[in-house]
């Protein structure tokens, strides 16, 4: 490939280089937004991939064995917070029965803790930027006491009928990854158009 001379000249520039580099980070970061809200049917099958040790759908819902997780990768590289929603019940077969101690781990560290109520409630637990992985990876650990109805032999902890995450306003940064990759590519962009300039 010839390029003109002008453009040449405008590529052996250093600081013309680095401003390539920006502009073209920019576009990749205005590019990679993830979405607002990512509302997950705990019912669907196309949900099984995201979810670990729950028990199958029934009534709308799903049970969770003693600890369960929820799987999101890739959600940003942590400079922005997401608010989860969780509609969740602790019911019990006897009114008797202590309630369902939960603890909601993020990444392996306590979110929260709170024993579940019988009844269907809304809970609202904030993610921190800082509590994100490196690549952006959330998983969020349900643990919970259980209780086995006679005669069935599985465990269930508390029951879910809605998960859905919600991210900050603001422009979310790509993943540590995606920088990495991003730098490589527009390193190597820059390495082919300063070839080119030397052998025209």
């Amino acid at each position: 490939m010839i390029l003109p001379k002008q453009t040449r000249g405008w590529l052996h520039s250093p600081i013309s280089l680095l401003l390539l580099l920006c502009i073209l980070i920019t576009l990749f970061a205005l590019a990679y937004q993830p979405q607002r809200r990512i509302a997950l049917d705990v019912t669907a099958h196309s949900s099984d991939k995201f979810l670990d040790h729950f028990h199958p759908a029934e009534n709308g819902a799903r049970w969770t064995e003693a600890r369960s997780g929820v799987w999101l990768p890739g959600l940003g590289g942590g400079n922005l917070s997401w608010r989860v929603d969780l509609n969740l019940s602790g019911q019990r077969p006897s009114r008797f029965d202590p309630p369902a101690h939960v603890i909601m781990r993020v990444n392996g560290a306590v979110l929260a803790e709170f024993d579940a109520r019988n009844q269907e409630q809304d809970y609202e637990l904030e993610i921190q930027p800082w509590q994100l992985g490196v690549n952006g990876d959330l998983l969020l650990e349900i643990d919970s006491t259980t209780f086995q109805p006679s005669p069935d032999e599985r465990e269930f902890g508390v029951r879910i009928t809605q998960v859905s995450l919600t991210r900050s306003h603001g422009i979310a940064l790509p993943s540590m990854r995606g920088f990495v990759l991003t730098f490589v590519l527009v390193g190597c962009c820059a390495a082919l158009l300063r070839m080119s300039s030397n052998t025209g």
